[in-house]
């Protein structure tokens, strides 16, 4: 007997409510949608270009460009954990659920691993990355 409590269909709601905030970010950051079709939008990178030309100085617009290009790969980490973590999730509970509690156990030791180092990409497809 398996010494997980799995409830599958409050982990399918939490997941639904994960994946319509991700892909609030995603937008933000300028990108299409997770999983959705559709033409990128302009995102905080064209806000951040506009920005620097409406400035006309080159000091303050190397400083926003900075600003934003910084902002931009910390919420670009934020992204991969969150898909990270989604992907990390439906495999272990989908191992749980098959009774397979040591690949389980195995997926939640590499997701903190991956927490620990910042490196996702065992968990995120090559095309979400």
């Amino acid at each position: 007997m398996s010494a997980w409590s799995v409830e599958p269909d409050a982990i399918q709601t939490v997941l639904t409510n994960t994946q319509t905030a991700a892909e609030t970010i995603s937008t933000a950051l300028g990108g299409s949608p997770v999983d959705s079709p559709g033409p990128p939008v302009e995102g905080v990178g064209g806000v951040a270009d506009d920005m620097v030309q409406q400035s006309q100085s080159g000091l303050i617009g190397t400083a926003l460009s900075g600003f934003f290009d910084d902002r931009q790969a910390a919420m670009s980490l934020i992204m991969d954990r969150i898909i990270g973590s989604m992907n990390a999730t439906v495999e272990a509970v989908t191992e749980i659920l098959q009774g397979h509690d040591d690949i389980a156990q195995n997926t939640q030791s590499r997701m903190r691993e991956a927490c620990d180092t910042n490196n996702f990409a065992g968990f995120i497809p090559p095309d979400q990355g």
